[in-house]
């Protein structure tokens, strides 16, 4: 027996002068879900109980996502945006970003004059205390995580100053760099 597609989809209109496409779209439907797109028991809501519906099923797929990590790992993700966004904020007017608009040159200021520097624990091998590798990877993941949960999707487009700047090429860059300094520094082998 065929799912009723129906009853999850309220109102498929196409945008005027698309008439033709709307009729291939239905045809589409109909075929997928054996079961016409405007069956007499399909129910016609109001634009606002469709925007109300909308609304509760974005509030749905964020529980969702939220539940898909781990209590202590949101709780790790969202300090070190926190974080970030504490260090952003000390640094106005000069830099006048926040975490939704910084660009990859912050995130790299941000790296080497604020977190390395207060996040070194580890002992190298001359003494001198270094951020573990490990540490900088996990808060380099945490923060790209965090820019795709607030809308900051795929690599970082210099040109339009948009998505995550984690992911921008000068980013990715020194991250893969820094771990190799210090290796180099704790006399590991770093390939």
């Amino acid at each position: 027996m065929t799912a009723p597609c129906h009853d999850v989809i309220y109102t498929l209109q196409a945008p005027s002068g698309l008439d033709a496409a709307a009729g291939s779209l239905t045809q589409l439907y109909s075929s997928l879900c054996a079961t016409p797109i405007n069956s007499s028991n399909t129910p016609q809501l109001s634009q606002q109980a469709v925007a109300d519906l909308y609304g509760k099923g974005l509030a749905a797929a964020a529980d969702l996502q939220r539940k898909a990590v781990k209590p202590n790992t949101l709780k790790t993700r969202q300090a070190a945006t926190r974080e970030l966004a504490d260090w952003l904020q000390s640094k106005q007017p000069a830099c006048n970003r926040t975490v939704l608009t910084v660009i990859p040159e912050d995130i790299l200021v941000y790296f080497t004059q604020h977190w390395l520097p207060n996040h070194a624990g580890s002992m190298a091998a001359d003494g001198e205390l270094i951020a573990a590798p490990g540490s900088l990877s996990s808060t380099k993941s945490h923060l790209s995580s965090e820019f795709e949960q607030l809308g900051c999707n795929g690599d970082w487009d210099s040109a339009k100053q948009t998505s995550n700047p984690m992911l921008s090429a000068q980013v990715r860059k020194a991250m893969a760099i820094m771990p190799c300094s210090w290796a180099t520094k704790r006399k590991e082998l770093c390939h």
